[in-house]
This record gives C-alpha cells, structure tokens and sequence, in this order.
C-alpha cells in the first residue's frame, strides 16, 4: 500500500521519520470496541502547501470492500500539476481495530519534468509491494481516524507512521490553538531527535533535518482550522556544518547556530511556507507534512 513513501524519499529532500512509541488509547472511544460501521465513509487527507498539493482518500464500504487513491503535485508557476498517482482496490476485514486489505487491483504512474504526465502509463504494483495491515484508531468522536501503517518494506525505509485522515464532512474538528501551545519533538528511537515545534500564541519555531548536516528553521505567525496548521513567508533559517549526532541528541535545537540561509548553497524545504496536520492525543501529537507522518511528544 501506498507505493509512493518509496518514490517520495527520492524527491524529497527533507523527508525523515519518527519513531512511533506506545501512546495510551484516546478518551474519545474505546479502540477494543471499534466495529466496521465505526469506520465505514469517506476519508481524506489533503494538504495544499505553497510547494505542493497531497491528496490521499480513503473509502472504506458497508460491503468490505474498499479503495485507496493517493496524488502529489508540485506548483508550478500558478498551479498544481501531477507527478504521481496510485490507486487501490480491494476486500477488508475489520477486527480488534486491525484493518487487513485483500488488495485487489493496485496501479500507479508517475512522471517528472521535462516528461509529461498525461503520457504517463499506469503500471501494475506487485503483491509483495503493497500487501499489509492497519491498525486503526478514532479521535475527535470519530472525525479523525489514525491509520497506521503496518507494512515491513516500509519499516525498512523508516516510513512506517501514521497517516491521519479526516472523515468528509465531520464537524467539531479542532480549532483551537490553545492545545497547540508549548514545545513538541519529534524523535527516532529514545533520543534521536528529528523535528521540533514550538507554539507560542499565534507565533511558530518550526525546525527540520536535525539529523542531517543542514537543519532548517522556519519562524513566524499560523493559523489553525480543521486541524490543520498553516504558515506563510515564514523567517529562514539553517545551520550548516554540525555534528549530526551531537545534533540528535541535542537538548534544544532552538539553540543551534542559526544563520541566514544562503541562495548559492542552500536548497530550502518551505521557504514560501507550509501546511501541515497536527492532532493533540493528550500529550501526543499526530501530524501529516508533505508525505511523512512525524508523531511529536509534548517537552
């Protein structure tokens, strides 16, 4: 399922993982007590960013059956245009909150510049590609469902996070920023720190790639609605040139050597901005940015 975490981790630069450590069950509903009809309905993540625009339904039927289609799309000038679709078919069976696809029909096409995508040909995916698990869980009184994906080839990859979708037309999703306030990390393993934000009022300290040897900073002013954080033209900041593993153990990257970043040298991730998914569980967090599903623990 979802071919493209493979594909993606070639084109996108900034793209790293976050360990996925044991969270308490939601207060919302019991994830023992999910049964199919909980989770039948449309689902959908979508996310348009300056850069790009992520879309990845999900729709789970009354009958088991199911179907899954994914698109990315870079800006161009002033729109969208496609590089990568996949899209799935298939029978499910839905007990104690794992989701166990019996995939069907899977296909995908991709394409970039200068080749053209309407010429893309759709090709088959394979079984072994594709074949896996979900555990489920529902937040929010069933508005947002956390969908993790229990795939070895993509565990092999450090992608193996959770996607969190939204249920079409649910109501009541968050909107206040008050359960955003504070400092959140993001972590591979028990130490190994990867991404950090931190809310402060309506102000934003987002941080990338502390793993690798140029950290992003990007600071400013978000909004959020429905779940979603939003920031544009944010400040730019890197820091170029450090220990990768001091960095990752670092205790406040916040407090790296940050510097403008350089047009000749630096290739930054949101220079024009961003829009990411942030769902507060307590003292955890479930985010979607870009094509990575970072999970964050409250400092």
């Amino acid at each position: 399922m979802k071919k493209f975490l493979v594909w993606a981790l070639i084109v996108f630069p900034f793209v790293s993982a976050c360990d996925k450590d044991d969270h308490n069950d939601s207060p919302d509903r019991d994830p023992e007590g999910l049964t199919l009809q909980d989770i039948v309905g449309e689902w959908r993540l979508d996310l348009k960013s300056p850069n790009e625009y992520v879309e990845d339904v999900f729709i789970i039927n009354s009958d088991s059956t199911y179907s899954n289609s994914v698109s990315l799309a870079s800006m161009e000038g002033n729109q969208y245009n496609p590089y990568y679709q996949y899209q799935e078919e298939g029978r499910l069976v839905f007990e104690n909150s794992v989701l166990t696809c019996d995939i069907l029909t899977a296909q995908e096409r991709f394409a970039l510049p200068p080749d053209s995508f309407e010429d893309a040909e759709w090709e088959d995916v394979s079984e072994d590609m594709i074949t896996t698990s979900l555990i489920v869980r529902l937040l929010r009184n069933g508005s947002v469902m956390i969908m993790d994906i229990n795939s070895p080839r993509i565990n092999q990859l450090d992608g193996n996070l959770p996607t969190v979708y939204f249920r079409e037309g649910a109501t009541g999703l968050p909107n206040d920023t008050s359960e955003l306030q504070g400092t959140w990390f993001c972590k591979n393993g028990a130490d190994s720190l990867m991404m950090a934000v931190c809310f402060d009022a309506d102000s934003i300290d987002f941080v990338i790639n502390i793993n690798s040897s140029t950290a992003e900073r990007y600071t400013g002013t978000y909004t959020y609605t429905d779940g979603i954080v939003t920031m544009n033209n944010p400040t730019c900041y890197v820091c170029r040139n450090k220990d990768e593993e001091e960095a990752r153990h670092a205790a406040n990257p916040f407090d790296f050597k940050w510097t403008a970043p350089d047009p000749h040298v630096d290739t930054l991730s949101f220079e024009k901005g961003t829009v990411f998914v942030f769902i507060v569980d307590g003292e955890t967090a479930y985010s979607n940015i870009s094509i990575i599903s970072p999970i964050y623990t409250k400092q």
